[in-house]
């Protein structure tokens, strides 16, 4: 049981770093870059085209994803209980609380944009994480 909570524990850190990973590299003026300061997130910027799918994907909708699993993860492997029904719950609430993120951006009450992708990429995760 250990060695299965000290994985999704791994899970959930690496997941958040290829998230930080994105956001320092693929976005600009995020939180991110308020947190750290936008001088030090230029250093590692990328310049790509606005075009390819494939970064579209990875800089928008890949980091949604990892966010929601890293989540999903962290809270199974901190409450370290395995019961099928708990891990479920966790999903949900996790999904739950994308779905709260995107609302709260519809409404202007934090920055970004409602997107569709977005939520459908937290239900993705949820479901992947509850598979568990």
């Amino acid at each position: 049981m250990f060695r299965k909570r000290l994985l999704l524990a791994l899970i959930s850190f690496v997941s958040i770093s290829i998230g930080l990973i994105i956001y320092l590299t693929l976005r600009e003026n995020t939180y991110i870059h308020l947190i750290v300061g936008e001088t030090f997130c230029e250093k590692f910027y990328i310049e790509h085209s606005q075009t390819n799918q494939f970064i579209i994907f990875i800089k928008y909708y890949l980091v949604d994803f990892l966010w929601c699993l890293s989540l999903v993860f962290a809270l199974t492997s901190i409450l370290y209980s395995f019961s099928k029904k708990l891990i479920i719950i966790i999903s949900f609430v996790s999904f739950i609380l994308g779905v709260i993120f995107e609302i709260l951006q519809y409404y202007c009450l934090i920055n970004g944009t409602i997107d569709v992708a977005d939520i459908i990429m937290y239900l993705i995760a949820s479901i992947v994480g509850s598979a568990i």
